[in-house]
């Protein structure tokens, strides 16, 4: 049984990365190799995990979860625990009955926090995209790197020592790629979704727009997850894009998530929106809608011709999870010259003044193109442990004006940090 939903699980991935090569054709490097390096899960040897693993050394010995899993009839809960002297891996199952509303299930990593579930919460798409906010934190390209994401959201004013919201009315936004690299994937992905709740309930906002690494997940790829998460997959008897599917509390919950939205009068999306998109009239709702229906089904064959093509435009080089032509002047993947004519093109078409894009990875926080352009993604340390040397970097925004908040809580304005480098390069 548990070898035919592998072999189901390959030929279906099988199946999409053949109709999908060409709209994934800039990222060779993601989609070379589904899952693992091999045709099928890796082994761990009697449940144990190399002692040279880089993971995260998670208290109460809990190793990865909550995952939820749905049927007709019954919730399953998953839970991993470590055995911190033999590195043996078992496995927590609890069924419960789909009547029970509000079940609460353990905090994972840092977090103590509880996290409440109800079957009966129904995830729905958003049917607003502009949205207004009197301040507004951004941070992009997680990549579950949890210990730095949790000490920029302290040390910028986001939640408190105890993991809960106090960001008041202000918005939080996500801008892609939490899974993948990292070992706090779960953790983060929990936290955010904890965050949102806490945030509707204060007045505020938490926007999670996906970028390509969590939209590959969802669509069944996977290329750079880190070992931890193999070993995961493995011990529950599933491929690990299993774990996000349409029977599970996050892969609902993720599915109903944007691509692309406007705060005020500033556009935000993971890759940015390349001419390409506006030469097609797409507006936010189409390329939300669009990009909703490719999740529904997990692919884009199911389109008409037009719709396909279009479909393939949101997935591809060009589209708002892929592109890079914004920070990458060499990006050769998309047939598109950015100048900052083209950039006020897209602005005016979005009724926007300026930007903000993640995926290309930056030294620091910096405004381009006529300070049209807001570049957040500085990468964290793979191995996630916060010291005094750590980058990584948050946006925030407030009475209009634009800073680089660290993990300290120092707050830079951006125009001030890029004459401050200008200077520092001067010979």
């Amino acid at each position: 049984m548990f070898y035919n939903r592998l072999l189901s699980g390959f030929i279906l991935s099988l199946c999409i990365s053949v109709h999908l090569s060409t709209a994934y054709a800039s990222e060779s490097l993601l989609l070379s190799k589904s899952y693992s390096d091999s045709d099928e899960p890796e082994t761990i040897n009697d449940n144990r995990l190399n002692s040279n693993d880089s993971l995260v050394s998670a208290p109460l010995s809990i190793f990865d979860g909550p995952y939820v899993f749905y049927n007709d009839t019954a919730i399953k809960t998953i839970l991993l625990m470590v055995n911190d002297t033999t590195q043996e891996i078992t496995r927590r199952e609890q069924t419960y009955n789909l009547s029970d509303t509000n079940r609460v299930l353990e905090g994972l990593g840092q977090n103590f926090s509880d996290y409440i579930i109800n079957p009966y919460t129904e995830y729905t798409y958003d049917s607003i995209f502009e949205h207004k906010a009197e301040k507004i934190c951004a941070i992009s390209d997680i990549h579950g790197s949890y210990n730095h994401f949790v000490k920029l959201m302290i040390s910028n004013g986001v939640i408190n020592q105890s993991m809960d919201w106090i960001y008041n009315e202000g918005h939080l936004v996500i801008l892609g790629d939490v899974f993948d690299k990292g070992s706090g994937v779960t953790e983060s992905l929990w936290l955010i979704k904890k965050l949102e709740s806490q945030a509707r309930e204060a007045g505020g906002k938490v926007h999670f727009v996906l970028g390509n690494h969590d939209a590959f997940i969802l669509l069944k790829f996977s290329g750079r997850t880190q070992r931890k998460y193999n070993v995961t997959a493995y011990n529950i008897g599933v491929w690990y894009f299993q774990l996000f599917g349409n029977d599970t509390e996050l892969g609902k919950w993720l599915r109903k998530k944007p691509i692309a939205i406007k705060i005020n009068d500033i556009l935000f999306s993971h890759g940015g929106i390349s001419n390409s998109i506006i030469r097609n009239q797409m507006d936010l709702v189409d390329i939300n809608k669009r990009m909703w229906k490719i999740l529904e089904h997990d692919n884009v064959i199911f389109f008409a011709d037009k719709d396909q093509e279009l479909s393939r435009l949101i997935l591809g080089a060009c589209g708002p999870v892929m592109f890079r032509g914004y920070v990458d002047s060499s990006y050769a993947h998309c047939n598109e010259s950015v100048t900052i004519h083209s950039v006020k093109e897209v602005l005016d078409f979005y009724n926007c003044d300026k930007m903000v894009v993640g995926h290309e990875e930056v030294e620091h926080i910096n405004a381009t193109y006529n300070d049209m352009v807001y570049s957040i993604n500085v990468p964290f340390p793979v191995d996630d442990v916060v010291t005094e040397n750590s980058k990584g970097q948050v946006l925030i925004i407030k009475d209009s004006e634009f800073y680089s908040g660290d993990l300290k809580g120092n707050q830079t304005l951006i125009h001030q940090i890029i004459v401050e480098k200008e200077l520092i390069n001067k010979p």
